[in-house]
């Protein structure tokens, strides 16, 4: 500690040394003295990254949610649309929530998944072309609370609008639909993998695989069949359609692969 203080002493402009400062005192339970060279280091460097995300870190550890959330807020006009930031961003307003429903015994704020929600839209916005973005967008979404699983939805649908011929955004929004109880929907998804223009022996393949591990079975075994019959030459076909009927104890079809 003493070595960072006198070298702060002769250069307080030194960010490196003001953070392993802070990580120094934290170690050693001296979290406000932490806090208050954090502090002294974003007032000489406001626009420094590094600086934000400690003190972000710190805050979190007190539980200063709130305080940290304003953080990342002030961090996203110094760096805007980072996708680290806004997804842990979003993360951290329902932990805040999770938070307030803990000391309240309550129910968390309706809108705190909403508001989460927005904050990871900002990455669509900055890249409204982007069928990834909108993918890991409705991933974050699915993933944080049930409540969001129609706006992920919505994203999805937004990917393969950008993506069509892009299988994994049929079946991941086939999966938001199905966690949503929507089963006819998440089938009409999962089926439009293969469909016209997309139907083929490899297109089928990956469709019999998704029905399968959702446990239709009677419709595993005729897609996988069906990709069969597209392509009869495929070893790895063969084994598929052996392995998924051995999965589900049918006997030998008529024609194999």
């Amino acid at each position: 500690i003493k070595y960072y203080e006198e070298r702060l002493v002769k250069q307080p402009d030194d960010l490196d040394a003001v953070v392993r400062l802070s990580r120094t005192l934290v170690s050693q339970d001296r979290r406000k003295d932490a806090r208050s060279r954090l502090e002294a280091g974003i007032k000489l460097a406001p626009s420094s990254v590094e600086l934000r995300l400690e003190f972000i870190e710190l805050l979190q550890s007190d539980q200063l949610f709130a305080e940290a959330i304003s953080h990342y807020e002030q961090l996203d006009r110094i760096a805007p649309n980072d996708p680290d930031h806004i997804r842990e961003w979003g993360f951290l307003i329902l932990k805040a929530a999770e938070g307030a429903t803990t000391k309240r015994e309550g129910e968390a704020p309706a809108d705190a998944a909403k508001q989460a929600a927005a904050i990871w839209r900002k990455l669509v916005a900055a890249k409204p072309k982007d069928a990834v973005v909108a993918a890991q967008v409705a991933g974050l979404m699915a993933s944080a609370d049930k409540s969001l699983l129609a706006d992920a939805a919505e994203e999805l649908r937004r990917a393969i609008e950008l993506e069509p011929e892009v299988l994994t955004h049929r079946e991941q929004l086939g999966e938001v639909l199905d966690s949503a109880g929507q089963k006819d929907e998440s089938l009409a998804a999962w089926r439009s993998m293969a469909e016209e223009p997309r139907r083929n022996a490899n297109n089928l393949a990956q469709l019999a695989e998704v029905l399968s591990r959702f446990g239709y079975r009677d419709e595993t075994l005729t897609t996988i069949d069906a990709a069969c019959e597209l392509d009869r030459k495929s070893l790895e076909l063969r084994f598929q359609q052996a392995e998924l009927r051995r999965k589900w104890k049918q006997e030998s079809p008529t024609r194999w692969c």
